[in-house]
Order: C-alpha cells, then sequence, then structure tokens
C-alpha cells in the first residue's frame, strides 16, 4: 500500500509504503527505512477480459517488502535479464535513434 502526500489538489507523491502482507512500513523521510522502500516490490496485475476470478477492467496492485516478495514469490520468478544486459540494451538503442538508424523503428 502506497503512503502518499498530498501536494496540490490532483496531484500527488508517494513517500512511504506499507507491506501488504507483514505491514512493514518504510518511509523515504526515515534514513533508517528509506534503503527498504527502495527495495520494495510492486506487482501490478491487469486480468484478462473473462477472467475466471477477477473482474474485466480491474487492476490490482500489492506491495510487499523485500523478505515478503522473497517469501512469497522467489520460487515462481525467473531471471529474464541483468542490469548490466537492460543498459546495454538501451544505450544501442538511444545510439541507434540518433544515428537515425533504420533499425530503431521495431
Amino acid at each position: 500500500m502506497h503512503i502518499v502526500r498530498v501536494i496540490e489538489q490532483d496531484q500527488f507523491k508517494i513517500v512511504g509504503k506499507i507491506c501488504d502482507r507483514c505491514h512493514r512500513e518504510a518511509r523515504e523521510v526515515d534514513a533508517g527505512t528509506l534503503l527498504e522502500l527502495q527495495e520494495f516490490v510492486t506487482i501490478t496485475v491487469e486480468p484478462g477480459y473473462g477472467a475466471e476470478h477477477f473482474r474485466d477492467g480491474e487492476v490490482l496492485r500489492a506491495d510487499f517488502c523485500e523478505r515478503c516478495a522473497n517469501a512469497l514469490l522467489a520460487r515462481y520468478l525467473r531471471l529474464v535479464a541483468r542490469p548490466e544486459q537492460i543498459w546495454a540494451h538501451l544505450s544501442s538503442r538511444l545510439l541507434t535513434v540518433e544515428l537515425g538508424d533504420s533499425r530503431a523503428k521495431d
């Protein structure tokens, strides 16, 4: 769950999170929990049309501290890319776009 601070009538800033499993709270203003806040895992699910267990058009979200995310999800998650692979891909795409290479139009 997000902890928000209202900036203006229709604008807000996320200033913390509460784990939906263990209820551990981490806020950006608390130096002791800032790192924990950055390690939270947020999962957003948009079930497809006609899903058996969800209503059409629903968007579902859960926030987990790193400990709970590991306990709940570790056995189901698979590594699809390492950070260095992502950055290499992004930087090559940016270079391709800057040079006007036609391969950038996928």
